[in-house]
């Protein structure tokens, strides 16, 4: 394991993100990563190696500075209580690609509760809590229906995890592989 220390840049407050525990990522390949702000405001990772920090750095968007948006929307009359109450927040970003488009097909038009088991129950499936689109392409539609997943959805999380190349989306992102 190695460690790295990481000034975010602009306001920052993980507690708002992991409901006050310290975060423990799963990551591609098997691997975890710990995170956990100080006192101080740096925040403190943990990983296997140096693409797990950076997967770290990502999935905290410790580099994306909310300060211009916070500054211009804060007195938005249907932005602004939440910015002022929520400063800091930033939204936990998935480990891979394929990871976060589970989460969108799950989670579209019914409740949080049923779309997180659906997600869970699909990743116990796979084995992997951070899977990659090989591991989510080989499972069938009728599988993902049996796990919960309406089944277009199914079809389509299937057909898009075998037809395309998703970690290479990243680089639309300015994110390396």
């Amino acid at each position: 394991m190695i460690e790295a220390t990481v000034r975010p840049r602009g306001p920052y407050r993980l507690h708002l993100m992991t409901y006050g525990r310290e975060l423990d990522q799963p990551l591609p390949g098997g691997g975890r990563g710990q995170a956990w702000q100080r006192p101080d405001g740096l925040v403190q990772l943990r990983a296997p190696n140096d693409d797990g920090l950076e997967l770290l750095r990502f999935c905290l968007a410790l580099d994306a500075d909310t300060t211009e948006f916070t500054r211009r929307f804060r007195k938005d009359p249907l932005l602004g209580l939440s910015i002022r109450r929520l400063h800091g927040l930033r939204p936990l970003r998935r480990p891979t690609v394929a990871a976060a488009l589970l989460r969108a097909i799950c989670g579209q038009l019914i409740e949080a509760r049923r779309a997180f088991a659906i997600e869970r129950a699909i990743l116990r499936a796979v084995g992997d809590p951070a899977p990659r689109r090989e591991a989510i392409a080989a499972l069938s539609p009728a599988q993902l229906r049996k796990l919960g997943l309406a089944t277009h959805r199914a079809s389509t999380l299937v057909r898009v995890c075998r037809s395309l190349d998703l970690e290479g989306l990243r680089s639309f992102a300015g994110v390396g592989n």
